[in-house]
């Protein structure tokens, strides 16, 4: 039985990480479909929508939930929706790197709001970690002042990234992955349709706006894979791991994501050296995490009491 939990976890620790990979492309894609980010978000969300929509179709899963729980993922879907709009009006007005460096505090935001959202005790090496996370920005923003602005908006991302995570974390327990993610985007769609109606519609404005033939791949791919794929995915797998180790997983994220943009879009060219010594303590934080759950787990055990 232990042998198969084991072999259970590592497969959703293998699935995250696939998972991330995946979301590491999100940033190249915003940067290069020449949409601005809120017509960007609004044809993920309708697509997205569609997609899951088909899907629990064809899982056969009822799209009936309690009132009160479609109130909730609702308002999530919001929060969502204020996470896209915010990464990829940063990833326009500053790069890849600077975007997904912001995007790295998730961290830290998971520390401070998961005791309060779940009612549970804080851990003191959680906001170590979250606060050797803002070291590292610190040391990027002192090289990097010309693109504090898209920095702001990541971080801002990533504090909605973290609120809708947890939240999801509480929603996943009683309803059905795929319907949750197919009611949070469908309420990311019409907000984001309002803001559309009240900005970009007036006598000014050009009208609706489309995507260029060429860009229709990458988006159906931010959409389908990113979003339909990923985004159930790693709500589904919340069951199965803790959002704050989930959300340190996803903070890999910038690695993948600086990888790639330095591979195809020469981003290695444009940063100074401060800002790697700033991602450098970033990835310190993430990969010390699993030392002190097993440390804090080692402690557990040295101070239980001795059966007689």
């Amino acid at each position: 039985m232990l042998k198969f939990l084991q072999k259970d976890s590592f497969k959703a620790q293998a699935q995250l990480h696939f998972i991330v990979l995946i979301w590491g492309s999100t940033a190249l894609l915003g940067k290069w479909i020449s949409l601005d980010s809120t017509w960007l978000v609004w044809y993920r969300t309708l697509i997205a929508a569609l997609g899951l929509g088909i899907l629990v179709k064809l899982s056969g899963v009822r799209f009936k939930v309690q009132r009160r729980a479609l109130l909730f993922m609702a308002l999530t879907g919001l929060v969502v929706c204020g996470h896209w709009l915010l990464f990829f009006a940063s990833v326009k007005i500053s790069n890849v790197s600077i975007c997904l460096v912001g995007l790295s505090t998730t961290t830290l935001w998971t520390a401070i709001l998961g005791p309060v959202i779940n009612r549970t005790k804080p851990k003191w090496y959680e906001f170590l970690l979250g606060l050797l996370v803002m070291v590292g920005l610190v040391v990027i923003a002192q090289y990097e002042t010309a693109r504090w602005t898209g920095l702001g908006l990541a971080i801002g991302s990533a504090f909605c990234g973290a609120l809708f995570s947890l939240l999801n974390g509480r929603l996943v327990q009683e309803n059905h992955p795929y319907v949750l993610s197919f009611y949070e985007m469908v309420a990311a769609n019409i907000f984001i349709f309002l803001v559309l109606c009240s900005t970009h519609f007036s006598a000014d404005s050009a009208g609706w706006v489309f995507p260029k033939p060429t860009e229709w791949g990458g988006l159906l791919f931010l959409s389908i894979v990113c979003t339909v794929y990923a985004f159930a995915a790693c709500v589904a797998l919340y069951k199965k791991i803790s959002v704050f180790a989930s959300n340190l997983a996803i903070n890999l994220e910038p690695v993948y994501g600086i990888i790639m943009a330095s591979l195809f879009m020469n981003e290695h060219e444009e940063m100074s050296a401060g800002f790697y010594w700033g991602a450098a303590l970033i990835v310190l934080a993430v990969l010390s995490y699993p030392f002190f759950v097993r440390l804090e787990k080692k402690n557990k055990v040295l101070g239980a009491p001795k059966r007689q």
